[in-house]
Parts: structure tokens; C-alpha cells; sequence
């Protein structure tokens, strides 16, 4: 069993950032009457915020994979559980994006750029999605 440590850099910070500023300035710069870009500036903000401290409490911090192809999550609130299902988003080698899905309820956004993880690691988490599979999967069938 390997573990995949996946940090939070602080350009990924500050890509989230710019992100919930760049989506207020723009709604700022349209041409409508100044009290409803202003309310409409707070409401874009706000939801950025609320959506960035709630990736920031259910992100993945680590990824176990076991050597017949099972993953396991753990969170940054302390939850750990098995994958049931891995829904792709982009899998390439400069961007890891996925939808990991665990029980009823259980689900986290994995989004792990390029340079977060060594090439080998990185490496490893791209095979280990694009080659998972359920125990049930796993099992021959009669």
C-alpha cells in the first residue's frame, strides 16, 4: 500500500483567490446601476468564500492505494473512507481533476495540479484513477 500526500500550495491559494476577485471585478464592471452591482458583487463574493472553506474542510489531504487497485480518502476534516467510484474531470500530466465518490453522502473534489507532487507521484495518481476498479470488479465472474 502506497500513501499520496496531496498539500495545499500556495499558489493554489492564491489562484482561488484571484479567482473570487477577478469574478467580482467583473461583475463590478457591468453596466447597471451601481446598487445592484454592489449587491450582486457581495452575493459572487460571498458564495466564492462560502465554496472555497467548504472545499478547504472536505478536500482530500491523502490517497491510499492498495496493490489490488483500492483507494482510500482521507479528508482534511478527519474522515477517511473507501472510493466506490472515480469520475473523471481531466487526467493529464500537468492537471489531475476527479469527482472520488464513497458511500451514501461521501464525495470530494480532487484537483491536484502538476507541479503540488514529484513527477513519480503525480505519475501514480494518474494510474492509480484511470485503472481503478471495485473489489466486486475485481472478482471473476462465473
Amino acid at each position: 500500500m502506497s500513501t499520496i500526500e496531496l498539500p495545499l500550495t500556495r499558489r493554489m491559494r492564491f489562484y482561488a483567490h484571484a479567482l473570487v476577485m477577478t469574478a467580482t471585478g467583473l461583475v463590478l464592471a457591468c453596466p447597471v446601476a451601481w446598487s445592484w452591482r454592489l449587491v450582486c458583487a457581495a452575493c459572487v463574493a460571498s458564495s466564492g468564500l462560502a465554496l472555497w472553506r467548504r472545499y478547504l474542510h472536505r478536500r482530500p489531504v491523502s490517497l491510499q492505494i492498495d496493490q489490488d487497485g483500492g483507494l482510500r480518502c482521507r479528508l482534511a476534516n478527519a474522515q477517511t473512507w473507501a472510493v466506490a467510484g472515480v469520475r473523471p474531470g481531466a487526467i493529464r500530466p500537468w492537471l489531475v481533476s476527479a469527482r472520488l465518490v464513497g458511500g451514501p453522502g461521501q464525495h470530494c473534489e480532487l484537483f491536484v495540479p502538476g507541479t503540488c507532487l514529484p513527477e513519480s507521484l503525480h505519475r501514480q495518481l494518474r494510474r492509480a484513477l484511470i485503472g481503478f476498479r471495485l473489489e466486486s470488479d475485481a472478482m471473476p465472474t462465473k
